[in-house]
C-alpha cells in the first residue's frame, strides 16, 4: 500500500511539473497568438490578407485542440476515479498517465506551432512593434 501511495504521489508530481514547464514555454510565445496580434492590428498595420490568415490559423487551432483538451480532461477524471477505488490497478493507472502525458505533449506542440505560424504571418517590423507594445504595456 505504501508503494502505491508513493507511486501515485510521484506520478502526480510529474504531471504537475509537466504542466508548470508547459506554462513557462507558452507564456514566452503568447504575444504571438492570433488574438493578441489581431487586437493590435491597427498598431502594427496588418494587411487584410494577414488578418484573414490569422483568423484561419485561430479557427484551425481551436478546432484541433478543443477535442484534445476534452480527451485530457476525461483521462484525468478516469485517473482520479481509479485512485479512489479500493483496489488500484497499476497497469490502468500507468496507461492513463502515459495517455495524458502524450495528449499534453501533443497539445503543447500544436500550441507552440500555432504561435510560430502566427508569428510567421508578420514581417520583421510588425514583430518588433508587437514586442515593443508588450514591453511598454500599450
Amino acid at each position: 500500500m505504501k508503494k502505491t501511495i508513493i507511486s501515485v504521489f510521484f506520478i502526480l508530481f510529474l504531471l504537475i511539473n509537466f504542466t508548470f514547464s508547459q506554462n513557462i514555454l507558452i507564456k514566452k510565445y503568447r504575444i504571438f497568438s492570433a488574438r493578441n496580434i489581431l487586437k493590435n492590428s491597427k498598431n502594427i498595420n496588418l494587411s487584410s490578407e494577414q488578418i484573414k490568415k490569422l483568423h484561419n490559423l485561430l479557427l484551425n487551432f481551436l478546432e484541433k485542440t478543443i477535442e484534445m483538451k476534452s480527451k485530457i480532461k476525461i483521462n484525468e477524471i478516469k485517473f482520479l476515479y481509479i485512485l479512489k477505488s479500493q483496489k488500484i490497478d497499476r497497469k490502468k493507472i500507468n496507461s492513463i498517465i502515459i495517455k495524458i502525458s502524450e495528449l499534453k505533449t501533443e497539445y503543447l506542440i500544436k500550441y507552440l506551432n500555432y504561435f510560430l505560424d502566427c508569428r510567421d504571418v508578420l514581417n520583421k517590423k510588425q514583430k518588433q512593434t508587437l514586442i515593443n507594445i508588450r514591453k511598454h504595456g500599450r
